[in-house]
């Protein structure tokens, strides 16, 4: 854990209460969430995406749209769309910790 943090020096754990990436990242999982760590199309972010508060999800980068994926068994958690400008990345998740692993 402690290369962890000298390899992201601005990261911060945040606890994931969501289940719209448990294929991925399961449900009560920590999050290192790392601000400063560069964001490609592909990644898993923490993001504000406008009214929906801050949500963990892939994301795909288009000219001036953001694609936010779910990777959920629940079928209730679909993409969103929104436009760059109506998102604001907190960071990139870099690493998890689970009971479930």
């Amino acid at each position: 854990t402690n290369s962890l943090f000298i390899s992201h020096p601005k990261s911060w754990w945040f606890l994931n209460e969501s289940s719209s990436m448990d294929r991925v990242v399961p449900k009560g999982s920590l999050l290192l969430i790392d601000p400063a760590s560069h964001v490609r199309s592909g990644d898993i972010v923490l993001i504000e995406a406008g009214g929906d508060g801050m949500i963990v999800r892939r994301i795909f980068c288009e000219e001036s749209l953001l694609t936010l994926h779910a990777e959920s068994n629940d079928r209730d958690f679909g993409d969103i769309h929104i436009e760059r400008g109506e998102a604001r990345v907190i960071g990139k998740v870099v690493a998890f910790s689970s009971e479930d692993i």
